[in-house]
């Protein structure tokens, strides 16, 4: 099976994201691998990667780009990106950010930044 393009959905309860999957494999395309979750103490963020893939969607839709059936998107929330990119060289510039924007205590944040930067 060949994929050309991924995309992370993610959201605040399983049962929406269950919706927001399934209607995505209806159109094609397949998780990839389990849901990641991150977990604050405000809010838990759900994500699952789903891939298109290129061969069914060539057969079933050839007049359209498969590459639009995930349409625009940020793979990820654009605080995580930046805590990622922060976490290079301002670990703590990056765990407060995320602290911020997550609701996670300190020690969350610190354990989150520190696994997944």
């Amino acid at each position: 099976m060949k994929y050309n393009k991924y995309k992370n959905i993610s959201s605040g309860d399983l049962n929406s994201l269950d919706d927001k999957i399934n209607d995505y494999i209806s159109k094609g395309c397949k998780p990839i691998g389990g849901v990641s979750v991150v977990v604050g103490t405000k809010n838990v963020i759900y994500v699952q990667t789903i891939a298109v893939d290129f061969e069914y969607n060539l057969k079933q839709h050839a007049d359209n780009d498969s590459n639009n059936i995930l349409g625009e998107f940020k793979s990820v929330p654009e605080y995580l990106t930046k805590v990622r990119e922060l976490a290079v060289s301002k670990k703590l510039a990056a765990v407060k950010l995320l602290m911020a924007e997550s609701g996670m205590d300190l020690k969350e944040a610190k354990n989150w930044v520190d696994t997944n930067c």
